[in-house]
């Protein structure tokens, strides 16, 4: 009786083992899937950036794609908001695009805005 209460004790130790081990992996995955890892080109870190202001604005910005996937499919660069002159990065997303809007001095993106389907 003694052996079969220390099987059942091993078993039940190795059970909450895996448990514990799953509940941690699946933790860090959260974490891991938060940060933003750019799979396409962006040799002026505006991709970056913008997937940075899609992480900080979760709550109030809905973009139409995964923010680490977005290319750039052109630049609307004359344009003026609130005095300033700003970038308007045209992205790869859905009917009309995707816009980020970048200050030219500051480099920082000032807003953003999901395109129509």
């Amino acid at each position: 009786m003694k052996k079969g209460v220390i099987i059942a004790l091993g078993v039940g130790v190795i059970v909450l083992a895996v448990i514990g081990g799953f509940i941690i992996y699946n933790g860090n995955e959260n974490i891991v899937s938060s940060e933003c890892k750019i799979k396409n080109p962006d040799p002026d870190g505006y991709l970056l950036k913008i997937c940075e202001y899609l992480k900080q604005h979760e709550d109030t910005i809905i973009p139409n794609k995964n923010p680490n996937e977005y290319s750039i499919k052109g630049f609307d660069p004359e344009e003026q908001y609130g005095g300033k002159a700003i970038l308007v990065i045209r992205l790869d997303c859905c009917g009309t695009g995707d816009l980020a809007y970048i200050d030219k001095e500051s480099k920082e993106v000032i807003g953003f805005s999901p395109g129509d389907y």
